[in-house]
């Protein structure tokens, strides 16, 4: 999730939808830090931090075997090079908009 809002920033993007597969992170995102390991607190405490730089942002669960699709998606992606973020102003496919509020969903799995 981190690498998701790091892109929101980088990309300017102001409305976004981070979806992941992990509750306890998602929980910890969404402000119960109780949740995780202390390990994990300080990507999650960055992350929160970046939400500021946003007008906004949601986190979802998704459960793993809905999510399973997209892991395959991006690894295929990430394999043949079409997940190069850097080198394009071109937003990857599963980034979404609507016609009055633009929102981004970003899919960033390990």
């Amino acid at each position: 999730m981190l690498k998701g809002m790091d892109l929101t920033v980088k990309k300017g993007w102001k409305f976004v939808i981070l979806e992941g597969d992990c509750l306890n992170v998602i929980k910890a995102l969404n402000g119960d830090l109780e949740a995780i390991s202390w390990e994990a607190e300080s990507y999650v405490r960055a992350a929160r931090q970046l939400i500021s730089k946003c007008d906004s942002v949601v986190f979802y669960w998704i459960p793993r075997g809905i999510n399973e699709m997209a892991h395959y998606v991006c690894r295929f992606g990430l394999l043949n090079s079409f997940c190069n973020y850097e080198s394009t102003d071109t937003s990857p496919s599963s980034v979404v908009s609507t016609s009055s509020i633009e929102w981004r969903r970003v899919f960033l799995y390990p």
